[in-house]
């Protein structure tokens, strides 16, 4: 989700939120690596607390923020500007992410960024070195601007990548799930349920669908690769209300096999209301803006939510399908239905941004594993490129 697009005013908000504290301190660091970016301002480092500070703990200690790292505001890379990143994978097998542009072709074509991203041993990131620019093309060829609102990727095990497009509520926009050849072409699209699809009623209100900025925000892979998982960010139309304080969303998780696109499972992913104190200053919202699995039923989400003047809370769950009403094939939710169960591993108030993307990283020498966010800018609106990295220490059930 961009979250600018809700209105002029989130500028005002996102500044008013870093003037607040809500965003993290710069510091100075390069880009340099990989083919040259072309000439842009010098890489800055978002400076995290201290592996012992408890504002960057997780509930238990299980999880810690250790380190981030932040892109330059407007920085080139063949022939497009590097922002709006909304979607992340590591592949442990070449050491490489990949990570996905929200742009509707303001910038640049709709497209994906390969990159290295070197930890240290405590897992405080370093330079972030982007290697290749993948122009995506939908099944007329290229997207033309307007027509894609790209919001996650996954690395394909058999090559090339899985990714997801939000859409719009007006319909204009239609959501998507399609994977891509290692050159970005089209290998397939996988057809959405048409109960996910947005209409209208006669009166022109919007009856069903996802809604405006809260659709498809993440997408996961089976250990196995052979099912995509895709999570909206808030409830579809005729499932429920919006996310607003003391009142959550009833969001949907869809399952598709990968080789044939049928659904496999669909199931009710409960998102917590807006965090805020008192009454919220401006545009308000919260959701499930990243996922990522890490078992046969296991998946991390988050689940950002952002509301003046406490601003940007950003919270990591561990949540399974186990024991879960599976709802495939329901054109509406009836509110009897058992949610997926999840449990709170971290959260951070103020330290991270528009989190919307998430991965499981490398493991670190001592044996902890890693994770590894990453922040949309959306083009100097809201936040900044930033990647972060989250150490998990104690078990934590994955």
């Amino acid at each position: 989700m961009c979250c600018a697009r809700r209105g002029p005013d989130l500028h005002s908000a996102a500044r008013a939120c870093a003037a607040l504290g809500a965003l993290a301190v710069l510091l100075t660091a390069g880009c340099g690596g990989g083919q040259a970016p072309e000439p842009g301002p010098d890489t800055t480092a978002a400076d995290a607390p201290a592996p012992d500070s408890p504002e960057a703990a997780a509930p238990d200690d299980g999880m810690r923020l250790v380190g981030s790292v932040t892109v330059p505001e407007g920085m080139r890379f063949q022939g497009t500007t590097v922002g709006g990143l909304s979607g992340i994978d590591y592949d442990p097998a070449t050491g490489r992410y990949v990570v996905i542009s929200d742009d509707r072709g303001a910038h640049g074509p709709t497209r994906a960024y390969t990159l290295d991203l070197p930890l240290g041993p405590d897992g405080r990131p370093g330079q972030p070195r982007f290697l290749s620019m993948i122009p995506l093309a939908g099944p007329d060829g290229p997207y033309a601007p307007g027509t894609s609102d790209t919001e996650s990727i996954r690395w394909a095990p058999d090559g090339g990548v899985v990714y997801g497009s939000e859409g719009d509520a007006t319909g204009a926009l239609t959501p998507f799930i399609r994977s891509a050849e290692p050159d970005g072409t089209l290998r397939r699209d996988y057809p959405l349920p048409p109960y996910y699809l947005p209409a209208s009623g006669p009166d022109g209100d919007q009856v069903r669908g996802m809604r405006e900025n809260l659709g498809f925000e993440g997408l996961a892979l089976a250990p196995d690769g052979r099912t995509i998982s895709a999570i909206t960010e808030n409830a579809l139309v005729q499932d429920g209300p919006a996310a607003a304080a003391e009142t959550p969303s009833p969001s949907r998780l869809l399952q598709l096999d990968r080789a044939t696109g049928a659904v496999t499972g669909e199931y009710v992913y409960e998102a917590d209301p807006l965090r805020t104190t008192g009454t919220a200053i401006g545009p308000a919202v919260a959701g499930v803006s990243a996922m990522t699995q890490v078992g046969p039923a296991a998946f991390l989400t988050v689940e950002r939510s952002l509301a003046l003047p406490r601003g940007f809370v950003t919270s990591i769950y561990l949540t399974t399908t186990d024991g879960a009403t599976d709802v495939a094939g329901a054109d509406a939710l009836t509110g009897g239905e058992t949610a997926m169960h999840k449990t709170k591993l971290f959260e951070t108030e103020g330290l991270m941004g528009n989190v919307e993307g998430i991965t499981l990283g490398p493991d670190l020498p001592d044996g902890a594993r890693t994770l590894v966010l990453v922040e949309d800018d959306n083009f100097g609106r809201v936040g900044s490129t930033t990647f972060h990295v989250v150490r998990v220490g104690s078990p934590t059930g994955f």
